[in-house]
């Protein structure tokens, strides 16, 4: 595999390039056809963040519903109870949802990346580097005279006359 910055050859197991140290993981992804589970990975996040969200919200409502509902000494047991169901269940999901769209967003995210220092590389190479004049003789443009007989009287002389 090639870096797109540096044109450097890599093997396809690194994860950065050995000369300019761009991360090749994208392209990993991209020559393995895996870009379409990186996209499903940072969904499941997604909906691993709302679910925890609506677990949260549901113990939490529970809590307040024990909170008015239950007589005096019982319902600050109840309150805890339900707040402490409603953390074990919904922290792990919160935890695994932002692991997976940390993730996700850093694998997609190197993608505009290397889009952003392709075009930039090419825009300075181009800046630098001048364009090369054409030495070849058959492939440089002839000059044409302006007129035909412009070569024409060039060397004449004018005959001398006689009295």
């Amino acid at each position: 595999m090639y870096c797109p910055k540096c044109s450097a050859k890599n093997e396809t197991e690194q994860k950065y390039c050995r000369r300019c140290g761009l991360p090749l993981s994208i392209l990993n992804l991209a020559l393995e056809g895996r870009v379409d589970e990186a996209v499903a990975q940072y969904k499941r996040g997604g909906d691993s963040l709302s679910g925890s969200t609506i677990t949260l919200g549901i113990c939490l409502i529970g809590a307040l519903i024990n909170l008015l509902l239950v007589p005096a000494p019982w319902n600050v047991y109840a309150v805890v109870a339900n707040s402490i169901i409603g953390l074990v269940i919904a922290l792990p999901m919160i935890i695994t949802g932002h692991v997976r769209l940390s993730r996700a967003k850093r694998l997609l995210s190197l993608e505009d990346q290397i889009l952003r220092l392709i075009k930039a590389e090419s825009h300075r190479t181009a800046t630098l580097i001048p364009p090369t004049a054409v030495t070849d003789p058959l492939l440089s443009p002839v000059p044409i005279p302006s007129s035909v007989t412009e070569q024409t009287t060039l060397n004449l002389k004018s005959p001398e006359r006689k009295h």
